[in-house]
């Protein structure tokens, strides 16, 4: 005698799900790509307030013209969204990484470690002291990144939790 045994299961809603689904992911992208705009701003102001100026100045010298062409992009893909931010002064990668005539080549010998942190950055150009130029530092714009990263994580958060 044969005995047949089977269990059917039926998924109603499937498509009401999948619709909500999509809604869902629409404003998660929304509140992201709000979200990267508003942190890339803030690592674009602490850049700026980072970069070496020549003198102080904020227009002209060194810095002046550096700090200007801080700029930032936001990129929304179709697998995610991201944020740049750098700068198109031919100098920028030499005042970031260094030559073995910045700083006594100090920042030189820091590589192209992104993590490089406040503490290890050189906070001194003696040849920008000389000319009466400020405090700021080099490397200049990871470690500008690495000292908002946590508030980076909380704004990240905040977006995801509606």
């Amino acid at each position: 005698m044969k005995s047949d045994v089977g269990f059917e299961i039926q998924l109603t809603g499937v498509r009401e799900f999948e619709d909500y689904a999509e809604r869902l992911r629409g404003v998660i992208r929304k509140n992201l790509k709000q979200m990267m705009r508003i942190i890339m701003m803030r690592l674009q102001r602490e850049a700026k307030r980072r970069v070496p100026v020549s003198g102080g100045k904020l227009q002209g010298g060194v810095g002046g013209f550096l700090r200007n062409s801080i700029n930032v992009n936001v990129i929304s893909q179709t697998d995610g969204i991201e944020g740049e931010i750098g700068s198109h002064a031919k100098y920028a990668v030499f005042i970031e990484f260094g030559t073995r005539y910045i700083a006594g080549g100090a920042v030189e010998a820091l590589g192209t470690n992104p993590d490089i942190t406040d503490a290890e950055a050189i906070k001194t150009w003696p040849a920008l002291e000389e000319r009466g130029g400020s405090g700021q530092q080099m490397p200049w714009l990871r470690p500008a990144v690495v000292s908002q990263e946590e508030w980076i994580q909380q704004k990240l958060t905040e977006a995801l939790d509606f």
